[in-house]
């Protein structure tokens, strides 16, 4: 598609919730990028939460006795000893993505980097269970790009691209877990999902005959809604647990707006276009169910293994013109998927605890097509986790990181039907310490 005259701008949504970026095509389209997501709504495990959790690569759900299991688990806590708490747990969360053979033949990299609180919970006592408060970011981006490509094609001299985009989600509530017997529990968590983002993109295009094109597009988004979390917890055998979890996140409130201004490189037109858009749409989640199996062959070692299962949660967004009085319809698609993890402890003596862990965070997209065009990119991931705790009487203190890389497709070219081979990269290290009293 190109634009001349009246030009033509759009706005593409992107495939998670409402998070829809708004972009313009124009004479020479292939110098604008599709939306493709930066925000990482493709996956469902962008960040490890939790200090013990995270070195096992999130393999938590049958464990969970400690202010982490407010988050993977809160049947978990009704196992839990005294009072527990785990503070400030600080992250550095790395994402770094590369598309290939994007601009004259080259490639295109987009990076984000942010220190940020990963998660913080405690643990108390309270009538015949134990009830506790946890806060966690699960998805965190901050990326403030600018790149400049010369002589990218013939006529074009140079291409800038200037992009900003602040992303993050909150989860933060009680929770409480009860034993029905020694063996038996039962806990349910209640957290306020709260999401904020502020997208800037910027194009400028200066061709060899003087003339120069440039488009601005903005994106502000609000979400609010409760993510309840249901689990059990059971201790068949001694040296063995198993527990379940079943989530889903409900929207109550969306506020999504953008607007785009466009200058077109026409000699003859000097107009500057612009749209503002609104939606007002809820995105839809899926329903997660988690399976965990823990097994202590000895006081010192232990093993445990996650399934979780993401329905497929289709929905379709309208965007509003307010200009127009418009609609445009966005149906998108969340594929179902299955995340798996493996985690293993060693206490080599009392004072340090060694823990590693395996885990993947698969694409909730479908495979590219080849001849199709705006198709959400799909990289699915493969991840490792380490981490070394070291404890006194009643504390501890933990540092560890985990990683995770994936190759896959992406189509990054306005209406353009070609597929570009894509690398994907996530770095999270993090510093925790845990308090018992």
């Amino acid at each position: 598609m190109s634009g001349s005259g009246n030009k033509i701008c759009m706005f593409r949504a992107w495939q998670y919730v409402l998070y829809n970026l708004f972009f313009i095509l124009i004479g020479y389209s292939f110098l604008l990028f599709t939306s493709v997501s930066f925000a990482d709504e493709y996956h469902y495990n962008n960040i490890i939460i939790g200090d013990r959790a995270s070195g096992m690569g999130g393999a938590y759900t049958a464990i969970s006795d400690d202010p982490s299991g407010l988050y993977y688990n809160p049947a978990g806590i009704a196992f839990s000893f005294g009072r527990s708490l785990s503070g400030g747990a600080q992250a550095y969360h790395m994402v770094q993505k590369e598309y290939k053979d994007v601009l004259g033949g080259r490639g295109w990299n987009r990076r984000s980097s942010e220190v940020l609180p990963n998660y913080f919970g405690i643990i108390l006592p309270f009538g015949n269970g134990k009830m506790g408060f946890s806060f966690a970011v699960p998805d965190a981006i901050l990326e403030d790009q600018a790149q400049t490509f010369y002589n990218i094609q013939q006529g074009i001299e140079r291409y800038i691209i200037n992009i900003n985009d602040s992303d993050k989600t909150y989860n933060f509530g009680p929770s409480y877990g009860i034993k029905i017997n020694e063996r038996l529990a039962l806990g349910t968590t209640l957290y306020m999902h709260y999401r904020t983002r502020n997208y800037i993109n910027r194009h400028f295009i200066n061709f060899d005959d003087g003339r120069y094109q440039w488009a601005n597009a903005y994106k502000w988004l609000t979400e609010s809604g409760l993510k309840p979390v249901f689990g059990l917890m059971w201790t068949p055998a001694d040296r063995w647990s198993i527990g379940t979890t079943f989530s889903k996140i409900y929207i109550f409130d969306t506020d999504l707006r953008a607007q785009a201004t466009y200058k077109s490189p026409d000699y003859t037109n000097t107009t500057i276009d612009y749209s503002i858009w609104k939606s007002h749409d809820k995105k839809e989640f899926p329903f997660v169910t988690t399976l965990g199996i823990a097994y202590f062959p000895s006081d010192r070692i232990l093993f445990s293994t996650d399934i979780s299962h993401y329905t497929s949660a289709p929905y379709t967004l309208r965007l509003n013109n307010i200009d127009a009085g418009s609609y445009i319809p966005e149906n998108v698609s969340q594929e179902s998927v299955v995340n798996m993890a493996i985690g293993a402890e060693y206490y080599p003596n009392a004072g340090i605890a060694l823990r590693g862990g395996l885990y993947t965070n698969m694409a909730n997209t479908p495979e590219l097509i080849s001849g199709k065009t705006y198709q959400p990119e799909h990289i699915d991931m493969y991840g490792a986790s380490l981490s070394v705790s070291s404890f006194s009487r009643l504390s501890s203190l933990t540092v560890g990181g985990n990683y995770a890389y994936g190759k896959g497709k992406a189509q990054i070219i306005g209406d353009d039907p070609s597929i570009q081979d894509a690398v994907m990269q996530n770095l999270t290290v993090f510093v925790s310490a845990a308090f018992s009293y």
